[in-house]
């Protein structure tokens, strides 16, 4: 993805090795983060699943706690 931003704009090739620990970096984040059927935006929409809601008439309160 970043090869194509230095084709575009040739003033970053001296940056081209950070430019790859960065994708590395948000590639690996984002595996840890998601689900492979999961989007960026997916997680970003958390608060909607979870917290306190009212709905149907009560209050329900949904957590996410992994190995708990």
């Amino acid at each position: 993805m970043f090869r194509k931003l230095l084709q575009i704009d040739p003033y970053l090739q001296p940056y081209k090795q950070d430019l790859a620990l960065r994708m590395e970096n948000y590639n690996r984040k984002r595996s840890e983060l998601l689900l492979p059927w999961q989007t960026l935006s997916d997680f970003a929409n958390g608060h909607a699943y979870f917290g306190f809601h009212q709905e149907n008439g009560g209050w329900y309160y949904r957590e996410w706690a992994p190995g708990a």
